[in-house]
Parts: C-alpha cells; sequence; structure tokens
C-alpha cells in the first residue's frame, strides 16, 4: 500500500507550504482543509490509509484532537503530528498519551518538520510489520485449551510450575505436561520465545517490541527459565503498563523506581517511568529521566529532544508566568541544552512575556552570536528592544551572516519598523540578490505601501504572486507518476 503524508489545516497557506516543502523533498502528500473531508476520504479507502497525519489543532468544526480521536475509534491509528499556533500544556500532555510523534508551535523549521515526518513514516511501517507479527501470534495462541490458557497466563506472570499447581489445584506432573503441549502448539523453543509470544498476541504494541528485542529484558527471561526462585520483574512492568493504560496512576512511580535500583540498563522500564510521570505532570522528573535515557544508545520509541522541550514548556506555562519560575526552569537545564533552538525560543519568548527583555535579549544574542536562524531572529525583530542596540547587533551579523537571504528579509523588517526605508530596501533587495523570494518580494511590496508608492507596492505584489505560482507548478512537475 502506497504511503502518503496527509495534512489536515484550515489555513491555505499553511496548506501549501506544508505540501510544497514535502513534496519537495520527495513524500507524496495530501492535503484537506479540514476534519470532515479527511473522514470522507478514508471513508472510501478499503485498504485503510498507510502513512502519518500532520493535523492543525485548532479548526473550525471538529478540531484536530477530536479528529484523532475519531479516527482511533474507527481503528485507524497511524502516527500524528500536531500542529498549532497555540502552545496548551493539556493539549501536549493529551496528544503525546495517545501515540501522537510531536506537537510543534508554529512557526517551525523546515528541517525539523521534515525529519518528525521521515521518522514518523518509519514508525508506521514499523508499527505495520509489527501488527502482522502480532496476528500470527494470536493465530498460534488460538490453538490452545482453557487449561492450557491458564497455565500460560501463569508462565508470562512468572510463576514457577510449584506455584502454577498450587493456584490451580493441580500436579506438578500435570503443569509440566501443559508446558510441553503449549510449547509445541505455539512452535517456541524456549520459554523466552514463549512469553514473547503470549505478549506480542495480547499486546499488539510498539513497547512489547521495543522490550523483548532489548538484553536486558532477554536476559530477564533467561532468568525465569532458569526456573531460579527470583522475583519476575517483567511481571511488573506489564502491570504497570495496563495501569497507566487504565489511567490508575497510584503507586506506579513508586514501583518503577524501585524496579530501575534494581535494573538502571531497563530502557523499557525507564521509558515507561517517563509516560507516567507526563500523566501526572511531573515535569522537573521528566526531565531528569530523559536526560538519563539520552546516554543509552538503544533506540528510544519517542523523541527525547521533543520531550524534553514540552516538558520545559508545560513547566513554564502550568500556573501562569513569573520571573522566579523561569529563571528556576532555566536553572534545572545543562549549559549544552541551551544550544536547541526551541529552548532557547521558548525561554526568550517566556522572558519577554513578563517583561524581563535583558534576559530575553541576552538569550537571544547569546545564540545568535554562534548561529544564525531565522525563527530566532524573527523574535529578536518582534522584541522591540532598544533601537540601537539592535541596530548595531544588525551591523554585526550582517558581515557575519550576510550571506543568508533569511538574515536580510528579517532586519529589512526590522528597519521597516524602524521605519529606515533606505536601509530596509538595501536588505530586502540583497536578499534578492542571494534568492528571489516570496517573502522578500511581499516585504518590499508592504515597505512601498508605507512610503506612499503604490505602483512599486503593487509591482513587488504581482512579483510575490507569481514566484509562489511558479514555486507550486515547479513541485507539480516534479511529482512521481505511477
Amino acid at each position: 500500500m502506497k504511503e502518503f503524508v496527509y495534512i489536515v489545516d484550515d489555513d491555505e497557506a499553511v496548506r501549501d507550504s506544508l505540501r510544497w516543502l514535502l513534496e519537495g523533498n520527495g513524500f507524496s502528500v495530501k492535503v484537506f482543509s479540514n476534519a470532515e473531508e479527511l473522514l470522507d476520504f478514508s471513508e472510501k479507502q478499503s485498504h485503510g490509509m498507510a502513512g502519518c497525519l500532520i493535523l492543525d489543532v485548532r479548526m473550525p468544526g471538529i478540531t484536530g484532537v477530536e479528529l484523532h480521536d475519531v479516527l482511533l475509534k474507527e481503528g485507524i491509528d497511524i502516527p500524528v503530528i500536531f500542529i498549532t499556533g497555540h502552545g496548551s500544556v493539556s493539549l501536549a500532555v493529551k496528544s503525546m498519551k495517545k501515540g501522537a510523534i510531536d506537537f510543534l508551535e508554529k512557526p517551525f523549521s523546515d528541517e525539523e518538520i521534515c525529519k518528525l515526518v521521515d521518522s514518523s513514516l518509519r514508525k508506521a511501517r514499523d508499527v505495520s510489520d509489527k501488527r502482522e507479527v502480532n496476528l500470527k501470534a494470536q493465530e498460534l495462541l488460538a490453538k490452545l485449551t482453557p487449561r492450557e490458557n491458564q497455565v500460560l497466563e501463569r508462565i508470562t506472570a512468572g510463576r514457577l510450575n510449584k506455584q502454577i499447581a498450587d493456584d490451580l489445584n493441580i500436579s506438578i506432573k500435570t503443569v509440566e505436561a501443559h508446558r510441553a503441549n503449549i510449547m509445541t502448539k505455539v512452535e517456541a523453543r524456549t520459554v523466552a520465545e514463549l512469553i514473547k509470544i503470549a505478549l506480542v498476541a495480547n499486546e499488539g504494541v510498539q513497547e512489547i517490541f521495543d522490550l523483548v528485542e532489548t538484553r536486558g529484558w532477554i536476559d530477564e527471561l533467561k532468568v525465569v527459565e532458569s526456573e531460579l526462585d527470583v522475583r519476575y520483574k517483567r511481571g511488573e512492568l506489564a502491570e504497570a503498563e495496563f495501569a497507566l493504560k487504565e489511567g490508575k496512576l497510584q503507586g506506579l512511580v513508586k514501583l518503577l523506581l524501585d524496579f530501575l535500583a534494581d535494573n538502571p540498563k531497563s530502557v523499557f522500564g525507564r521509558t515507561l517511568l517517563v509516560r507516567v510521570l507526563l500523566s501526572e505532570g511531573r515535569w522537573e522528573e521528566v526531565i531528569q529521566q530523559v536526560r538519563t535515557l539520552s546516554k543509552f544508545k538503544q533506540n528510544i520509541s519517542f523523541d527525547l529532544k521533543s520531550t524534553l522541550y514540552t516538558s520545559i514548556e508545560n513547566l513554564l506555562l502550568e500556573g501562569g508566568l513569573s520571573s522566579i519560575k523561569i529563571n528556576r526552569a532555566a536553572g534545572l537545564l545543562k549549559k549544552e541544552e541551551f544550544s536547541d533552538r526551541r529552548v532557547v525560543g521558548l525561554f526568550a519568548q517566556s522572558y519577554f512575556s513578563v517583561g524581563e527583555r535583558e534576559q530575553a535579549t541576552n538569550l537571544l544574542e547569546s545564540y545568535l552570536n554562534k548561529k544564525w536562524d531565522a525563527e530566532l531572529g524573527r523574535v529578536y525583530w518582534n522584541s522591540q528592544n532598544n533601537t540601537k542596540l539592535q541596530l548595531r547587533m544588525i551591523s554585526k551579523w550582517e558581515k557575519r551572516y550576510g550571506e543568508f537571504d533569511s538574515f536580510h528579509i528579517c532586519f529589512g523588517n526590522i528597519c521597516i519598523r524602524e521605519k529606515l526605508w533606505g536601509k530596509a530596501k538595501d536588505h530586502l533587495f540583497d536578499a534578492i540578490k542571494i534568492r528571489p523570494s516570496v517573502d522578500a518580494f511581499a516585504s518590499l511590496a508592504r515597505l512601498y505601501e508605507l512610503t506612499g508608492e503604490p505602483e512599486e507596492a503593487n509591482k513587488f505584489w504581482k512579483k510575490a504572486a507569481k514566484l509562489s505560482s511558479y514555486q507550486h507548478n515547479h513541485v507539480e512537475q516534479k511529482k512521481p507518476t505511477h
């Protein structure tokens, strides 16, 4: 089945820009202006929908979150990337708990969305492959008798033969006979394989595969296989995961911390702990656990940087912002974590919102002194800080970053704001020399409108429209034919 990136956003400009970007990077795309259009489309797909979904959170009618709920109820479980212009603690948490890949706030970088789409599609393929394994496991278990299922249930819970015999009021020899029959029917050569099949059949979710493919999990199974009189730790993890799915969070953090004290390298145990902490809104602890997980080489079932960012955002926004809260949150982070552009942007905007302009400006300038970023430059431009300082920094960055058209567009707009018409024109025309763009032409059009030159403004509006149309048609021509 061919996979697509499905985009649902009521903003035509956002839909078009995402489509051009993703198709230009080799992805197949389908766009919808509202939730109803996507639902109508999905009903007509006899073989389901393969790929991933980019959803705008806030739309007229059915919202992005509501649409996700509808799709899940209909059995359409594909990776989701939520995008929004309105950051929300509750929505971010909700999207992560329901399996969304990420929760992106507009504006976001081209590289960021392309990377997420790629990882989402890879996850979709993995889930599809593992669903087939799940169905096979279920077929094997369907061969078992009710009594054999009772025995298997206790084997997967880590019960020893004697304990199983006592539970079911049968002899140990009868238990052994049932175990042998079970092994034959499910085509398992070892108890480890048997437990893996049972878990896969009952779960059929990504986390099980993450678990059974780690060395720690295999080692735990080998302990059970040897029938040593030890506590079966996986049983605790399974119990914790079921409780989390049912929303029964009481005592889960302590259980998982106790487990990790004995099994500090268990990636599944630690990711499960992060999920519980996210559900409880314990953001500082999430940050600590994410930092620990980043040291492991195994593939993690969620994006660590995005989880860190979301936790910081929620920590800042819950209960309202204050200078004390922002400073405390900043103190939790390591110096290298401030190299993340999203983290810098979040703290800068937070400081601006509470009137701490100097702190915000220092953060932005510290980042931009090392590396140019168009979006952070835009935040700096919108800060409306000391004009003389901004112009001094513009001059400094111009010498260092003058080759970027986004630099000239950004600071051309700063000059427009300060009514420095000549300097604004210089920056915007320099941007066009590097790379003609819709943004540069549109900014020049606005400049000429403000200076009372409607004919020139109209000329550049036409150039912006013509280039936009050309880019769209060029992308359409490059689309592969099947």
